[in-house]
């Protein structure tokens, strides 16, 4: 009977695992630190038109999921991430300016495309509805990312922040804006004195 008691775990765990296709997870080494909030990988085996922003708009539920497993890697302020399923992979970078200090996970959304590869980020996004719905999100934004898959994809990354809870670092809003600064005054700089 208590043989039983610890099967019944590994089962539960195993079906888990295999049903949400939240990714294993593995940090790679960097002189950086890595993220230690929980980051959830999704991959549909579903083809939509539009980026799969419809799954947290409860307007879409990807029935058919492909196991995939996640690395990331932090440097030059850029996280890294890569996800690979059979023959096919997912590399795609963010800057670390979409991921707050008051972020309580990152969740990755995957999705066939007909002819190209995108990107986009949601983030500052906060739970509704029992998990069911996301609210109060920026719109999505795609600066300063950059994909590359084995075939066309689209991805929609959910940043999701602890609610109530302020972040206290640079936002990708002041880097955008310090950002065109540094080009206006380069510009300025390269033109010749009167």
């Amino acid at each position: 009977m208590r043989k039983f008691f610890y099967i019944i775990p590994l089962l539960l765990t195993a079906f888990v695992f295999l049903e949400s296709c939240i990714c294993s997870t593995t940090n790679t080494k960097s002189s950086f630190t890595s993220l230690s909030i929980p980051i959830n990988v999704i991959w549909s085996e579903t083809s939509y038109i539009d980026p799969p922003l419809l799954y947290y708009m409860g307007e879409a539920n990807p029935y058919r999921k492909k196991v995939c497993f996640l690395s990331h890697s932090f440097r030059d302020e850029t996280y890294y991430f890569r996800v690979v399923s059979g023959d096919d992979s997912i590399s795609f970078t963010i800057p670390k300016y979409y991921i707050g200090s008051n972020v309580d996970s990152v969740n990755v959304m995957i999705d066939w495309a007909a002819d190209r590869s995108s990107i986009f980020i949601v983030h500052g996004c906060t739970w509704a509805m029992h998990g069911k719905w996301f609210c109060r999100g920026s719109r999505p934004m795609n600066d300063f990312c950059g994909i590359t898959a084995t075939k066309p994809v689209h991805v929609a990354v959910f940043v999701l922040s602890k609610l109530g809870e302020p972040n206290n670092e640079k936002n990708i809003y002041e880097f955008i804006q310090e950002n065109q600064i540094k080009r206006l005054d380069s510009i300025i700089q390269s033109l010749p004195e009167p």
